[in-house]
């Protein structure tokens, strides 16, 4: 029986880290799509910036 539980203990904790890093990469894809859309919106404004300055 005692090492049922500590198979089980294991089994949790391996779980919680699997969790753990399940959303480590959720928030980091998140934080990928926000800096390409904020490198998006920045290169946008450089264009427009710089047509202007060619007019």
């Amino acid at each position: 029986m005692k090492e049922q539980l500590e198979t089980l203990s294991i089994m949790e904790e391996e779980a919680k880290r699997k969790q753990a890093i399940d959303e480590l990469y959720d928030r980091t894809i998140e934080v990928m799509e926000k800096c390409s859309d904020a490198m998006t919106n920045m290169n946008r404004i450089f264009h427009e910036i710089t047509e202007e300055d060619e007019e």
